[in-house]
């Protein structure tokens, strides 16, 4: 018998979307379509009605805090070829800009992409940051101390953490503390410690509040009134 081909085929409706309105930013101007771009941000969506078509979109308009003059314009660049529907290429580099414009701006599959590389290139990601000194006072770290956090006694090594702000060293020790004891207690918390207290001085007193009673020998006492003395 002679064989029968499925006589089947399948196929798609491809379509280009015109371009309805452009990103303003650096003085150049980025053709977007906003018609389909809204439905993938929950934060321009509910903005809809304030941008009209042919309008340009100003990216400082929507930073009130300026916070996007901390990233390079390639990384800027990087997220308006994102919006455009383009294919970008997320690197150690960008993802912390990405990422922070997919919270900044709610789009879940931006989000969902640039943690998923996170979670992949963990180490290389978080110490990539954490030497940005200028980004560290711009975005929510609350996602970085959580990765920091869980695995405390490889980060506790690294110089550029101590560059992190009390505030941010408390939340990660306590952090530690919650959710995994034996980190804390592998780690040397010591060095952490003074080295925190030799950073921020008499500020990073209230980091001892969860050291064990014995790390606290006659050397660190004496620092720690030193510090605090002259932090008075």
């Amino acid at each position: 018998l002679p064989l029968i081909r499925a006589m089947t085929n399948n196929i798609q409706l491809q379509a280009e979307y015109p371009f309805t309105n452009f990103i303003l930013y650096n003085n150049q101007k980025y053709p977007i379509n906003f018609d389909v771009f809204k439905f993938c941000s929950k934060y321009f969506y509910e903005r809809r009605h304030e941008i009209s078509e042919n309008f340009d979109i100003d990216l400082r308009k929507y930073d009130p805090d300026d916070n996007i003059t901390t990233f390079s314009p390639d990384e800027v660049l990087d997220f308006i070829k994102y919006i455009q529907f383009k294919n970008i290429t997320l690197t150690k580099d960008n993802v912390f800009a990405l990422h922070y414009f997919g919270h900044k701006y709610d789009i879940k599959q931006l989000i969902t992409s640039t943690e998923e590389f996170i979670q992949e290139h963990e180490s290389e990601v978080i110490i990539n940051i954490l030497k940005r000194k200028e980004l560290l006072s711009s975005a929510d770290l609350s996602f970085y101390e959580d990765k920091i956090s869980s695995n405390f006694s490889i980060y506790v090594n690294n110089e550029d953490i101590y560059s992190l702000e009390v505030s941010t060293l408390y939340r990660i020790i306590e952090k530690v503390r919650t959710i995994n004891t034996k980190e804390l207690k592998k780690s040397t918390l010591k060095d952490f410690l003074m080295k925190a207290l030799d950073k921020h001085g008499g500020s990073a007193s209230i980091l001892f509040k969860y050291a064990d009673i014995s790390l606290i020998d006659d050397e660190t006492l004496t620092l720690l009134l030193i510090f605090n003395n002259l932090s008075i």
